[in-house]
């Protein structure tokens, strides 16, 4: 980086470092979206994004507010105070993945097969309803969901649920801090959909108005429960999501519908 003398004796940096380095800082928070869409990332996207944020910040601090040109000992307790901070974050993480969730209440109509996945058996001849928030009748199967802990995913990965069927899905939101809706769309649309509810806004809970939604749920605070109905559609894999921001890259499954 080029510098030039400073009125106290020290380097400072010209110009041409400043543009460079916004260059740096541009094309890293572009990395940081890009990885954000990538699926094969999610497991470890929270490290890669602490990583990515820690060198911007470096950055920024040592040029932007002049900490490379000043006393090292200013330095020390920059980084001293920066890897304190980190720690501290991780330990909560670490601390919050641990934590049991809270036991659900289970229906008898539900069946719990392999791992993650929900399996229930809803043949009926029910007239079929609208998508809509409704209690539960007890003469309909009910499909349990809902996060895992304070982190960022769904208690089941797989739901099943034959075509045709009359279908009430109950979302208990278990965390403590999170708002969370459950979506469910056609396969391959839950990106698009998870970035259009940027645009919807919270006023209508996250979600946009897509012909390819298919049902969803209200926006469930923490400790708070819903139920959405729906006729299941066509045979065939669809998928669902949470659209609350920053939560669909991460929190989503997959919804098998059976012949």
């Amino acid at each position: 980086m080029e510098t030039s003398p400073h009125i106290g004796g020290g380097a400072h940096p010209t110009p041409k470092t400043y543009v460079i380095i916004a260059a740096l800082l541009a094309i890293i928070t572009a990395i940081e979206v890009y990885i954000f869409y990538i699926e094969a990332l999610k497991d470890v996207l929270i490290p890669l994004f602490i990583v990515l944020s820690m060198v911007k910040f470096a950055m920024v601090a040592m040029f932007y507010m002049h900490l490379k040109f000043d006393e090292r000992l200013f330095s020390v307790f920059f980084v001293g105070g920066l890897l304190l901070a980190t720690a501290v974050i991780l330990a909560l993480m670490t601390l919050f993945a641990l934590l049991p969730d809270r036991p659900s209440s289970g229906t008898a109509a539900e069946s719990q097969s392999g791992h993650g996945e929900t399996v229930v058996d809803t043949h009926g001849e029910t007239t079929p309803s609208d998508t809509a928030h409704t209690d539960a009748s007890p003469d309909v199967p009910t499909l349990e969901i809902g996060p895992v802990a304070d982190s960022l995913m769904f208690n089941s990965e797989t739901l099943t649920v034959s075509s045709g069927a009359e279908v009430v899905l109950r979302f208990t939101n278990s965390a403590t801090t999170q708002q969370h809706n459950w979506v469910l769309v056609q396969d391959g649309a839950k990106d698009e959909i998870a970035m259009a509810g940027l645009t919807a806004g919270a006023a209508n809970d996250w979600v946009p108005e897509d012909t390819r939604i298919i049902a969803q749920t209200r926006l469930i605070a923490p400790g708070e429960s819903g139920d959405v109905s729906f006729t299941a559609p066509s045979a065939g894999t669809y998928q669902f999501v949470c659209t609350f921001p920053g939560h669909g890259a991460t929190m989503f499954g997959s919804f098998q519908v059976n012949p």
